[in-house]
């Protein structure tokens, strides 16, 4: 029974499209006016509260004074947007998503507020949501640069290459002293397989940002794929020397290692990349891959279990874990593990996966 492998060629790369932060620049908190006070006075010293409250930097208390202010006024979209940040900087959101969307319906011709919706939604993974905010915000603003690096992002997540690639030549054109739209545009270049155009654009902007590890995680990644892998290792770990916190920076040179069969180093840096981002589950399955292949199945049991734990709709660590239970004897748990292995793969539509799994519960002598 052998292990199915895993693949990740340039998945990790999208991590390094980031989509441009809303930030409270762009549209400024309501003000307490004398208009307000005099109308309503309870709704004037609620601003005022909350502004005091931002100010201060309990955005807590802040977004609950917001809150309050809506139900006093429920068609202040500025009130709305406030409350759509403070949620956003919070992390929550679905939250900050709804006061968007609500702002833009009090407001729809408002830039900032399309803007800041078509981010939120990116931020919460929902691209095809966000494109439509976002193509509105570079209709309405007079120089679109932030949409358009955002709608990069977004098209970049949506796997949609072309478009994205077409969104950061627009930014690029506004803001051509950016250098980190030139490096996400290169990351565009490299999932169109167009190496040595991606190389181009990099390699200068170590001039600019030489620190800069995800500008080295890139311009590594350009190298890999034109084949130069001893430059590609030099700049994973120039990548890893200026951000210890980049997992993907230590995963793909435990690859590498592997690759050359230098399995004793390629664990340490399997173990360096989740020690730094304990949610990178693929940096887990490749230290159960050497692992097995060792006939260490306790140890690739454990790091199985603890890439199910960071992703638990991962049909392959299911499958590796069945695997190493193989390994130690452990039949009945390894019927168990494959068959929601298969589920999975059934789930996903990953074909060959489901055939995989069901040829090792064959195996096990396990039907269903």
């Amino acid at each position: 029974m052998r292990q199915r492998l895993f693949s990740l060629p340039f998945a990790l790369f999208a991590v390094l499209a980031a989509v441009s932060p809303a930030t409270s620049a762009a549209f400024p908190f309501p003000e307490a006016t004398p208009e307000v006070a005099q109308a309503q006075p309870e709704l004037n010293a609620l601003l005022r509260q909350a502004r005091r409250l931002v100010e201060a930097g309990d955005r807590e208390a802040a977004l609950l004074a917001y809150q309050e202010a809506a139900q006093l006024d429920e068609n202040n979209a500025r009130i709305f947007s406030a409350i759509g940040l403070l949620s956003s900087q919070e992390g929550n959101f679905e939250a900050a998503i709804a006061a968007f969307q609500r702002a833009v319906e009090l407001e729809p011709d408002n830039a900032n507020f399309q803007y800041a919706l078509g981010h939120t939604l990116a931020s919460a993974q929902r691209y095809d949501e966000a494109v439509e905010p976002l193509e509105r915000a570079i209709d309405l603003q007079r120089r679109p640069t932030d949409a358009y690096a955002s709608l990069g992002a977004v098209e970049f997540r949506r796997e949609n290459y072309a478009a994205a690639l077409e969104a950061y030549d627009r930014a690029i054109e506004l803001d051509r002293r950016n250098w980190q739209l030139q490096r996400d545009r290169a990351s565009v270049l490299v999932q169109l397989q167009r190496y040595e155009e991606a190389i181009a654009v990099l390699e200068p902007l170590l001039d600019i940002a030489p620190n800069n590890g995800e500008t080295r995680m890139s311009l590594g990644i350009a190298y890999l794929g034109s084949g130069d892998a001893e430059a590609a290792l030099e700049q994973f770990e120039a990548a890893a020397r200026a951000d210890s916190e980049m997992g993907a920076a230590y995963f793909q040179i435990g690859r590498m290692l592997a690759d050359r069969g230098e399995t004793e180093a390629a664990l340490e840096a399997y173990r360096q990349a989740v020690n730094s981002q304990p949610d990178l589950a693929a940096a887990y399955l490749a230290m159960g891959e050497i692992l097995v292949g060792q006939e260490k199945f306790l140890d690739a049991i454990v790091v199985y279990r603890q890439a199910i734990d960071r992703d638990p709709d991962n049909a392959d660590a299911r499958y590796n874990l069945g695997v190493a239970l193989v390994g130690r004897d452990r039949t009945d748990e390894a019927i168990d593990t494959f068959r929601a292995a298969r589920d999975l793969y059934r789930q996903q539509n990953i074909r060959d996966g489901v055939a995989q799994a069901e040829a090792a519960l064959r195996e096990l002598g396990a039907t269903e």
